[in-house]
């Protein structure tokens, strides 16, 4: 019975998962969304400790299609569930991986929190993803080093939301010395996050006062967009 059930929900989860990429079919993705979570909560309830990332997967998964429907209040109920299981999972094994789960949760969270316009609960949960990412770049440079440029631009936004321009500075600044590595590893597939990243310092400095500086990102930022389009 179990071995069916969960076949069932791989079914439900992949409806769910496809539904969600067609813009028109976003509410009928949220139907299989919640119909998959109510199922892995049953499922959950049998084997706690064997279903808790599965149940996390799935609660985020609901939380992202309600975020593209700017239901963010109820996105981030969701969140919140998906971050204690994730906590309690990375309190039992504190591992890299665990860890990389956690951070992603927290990110994720950030940005709902955000669009909810908790904007200092989105800031401080960022704050932590970043300690995390922090973390796990130390120990594997190569394989965190784009969620930890990701996490420090969102945490630039956050700062210049509640009006803190000098920390967001410095945030960026750290940001785009990441994506320049990147950018020097493989142009191509890291130009975009590199102009983005320097379009959003180029509006920091100008809130500053900085309108010299602001210019030279602004330029720099149009060079590597020229580049694109070609």
């Amino acid at each position: 019975m179990r071995k069916r059930a969960s076949k069932f929900l791989d079914i439900i989860s992949e409806i769910g998962n496809f539904l969600s990429q067609s813009p028109k079919r976003k509410s009928d993705a949220l139907l299989f969304r919640i119909e998959a979570v109510r199922l892995q909560r049953a499922l959950f309830m049998d084997t706690p400790m064997g279903s808790q990332s599965d149940l996390a997967r799935l609660l985020l998964n609901q939380a992202s299609t309600l975020h593209k429907l700017k239901q963010d209040e109820e996105a981030c109920v969701l969140d919140e569930e998906a971050l204690a299981l994730r906590r309690e999972r990375y309190r039992v094994r504190p591992g890299a991986s665990q860890a990389a789960r956690l951070a992603a949760t927290l990110h994720t969270y950030s940005i709902h929190l955000s669009s909810a316009q908790r904007l200092e609960e989105a800031l401080s949960t960022n704050e932590e993803a970043v300690v995390l990412r922090h973390m796990l770049y130390k120990h594997d440079p190569d394989e965190y080093i784009k969620p930890l440029s990701s996490s420090l631009k969102n945490l630039a936004l956050r700062r210049r939301s509640v009006q803190r321009f000098r920390d967001a500075r410095l945030a960026e600044e750290e940001a785009l010395v990441l994506r320049r590595i990147m950018y020097e590893k493989d142009r191509d597939n890291n130009r975009k996050a590199l102009a983005d990243c320097l379009h959003d310092h180029s509006i920091t400095l100008n809130d500053l006062g900085l309108p010299k500086e602001s210019r030279a990102a602004q330029a720099e930022r149009d060079a590597l967009r020229a580049l694109m389009e070609k």
